[in-house]
């Protein structure tokens, strides 16, 4: 039989085993939340350069050169501290656009009219370096070296199919 120091020791283990395992079981939660949180930060960072570099499309092809000299430079500088957390596949294509920040803020800076041209490739390449879907019919041949972009299942096929 147990004394009671005994079952005391028993019931206190056995509350700080549950202690432990709860403890245990948040804490992969957290981690796994915290990891998911990362992710869609990151996410949130690639999709808000997207609409800066978009805002500096429009503002050129309007005529407004210092706005979009402004916003091409905030895209520039966000994408170079963006690109090494871009999917691996997209890296390249986004390291290409960037090499072409000073030709592109120089023409802004001269208010190139080509310039509003320039950012709108730029925004299409971005666009399929990160693997959405571009549906112009106006748009670029996709660029070598760029993750292809995916159709959806509610696209149907393309080619002659089985013979």
């Amino acid at each position: 039989m147990m004394t009671s120091t005994q079952r005391i020791a028993a019931v206190v283990a056995a509350v700080l085993l549950a202690f432990l395992l709860g403890f245990a079981w948040q804490a992969i939660r957290a981690n796994r939340t915290g990891a998911e949180l990362q992710r869609t930060e990151r996410v949130l960072d690639l999709t808000r350069l997207e609409a800066t570099l978009g805002a500096a499309a429009i503002d050129a092809q309007r005529g407004s050169f210092e706005a979009s000299r402004q916003s091409a430079s905030d895209f520039f500088t966000g994408l170079q501290t963006a690109i090494d957390h871009a999917p691996a596949g997209a890296q390249a294509e986004l390291r290409s656009i960037l090499a072409e920040r000073d030709v592109t803020i120089t023409m802004l800076s001269r208010g190139d009219p080509q310039a509003g041209d320039q950012l709108s490739r730029m925004f299409l390449r971005y666009r399929l370096a990160l693997g959405r879907r571009v549906s112009s019919p106006a748009a670029p041949a996709p660029v070598p070296g760029a993750v292809p972009d995916t159709p959806s299942p509610a696209d149907p096929p393309t080619g002659s199919g089985p013979d």
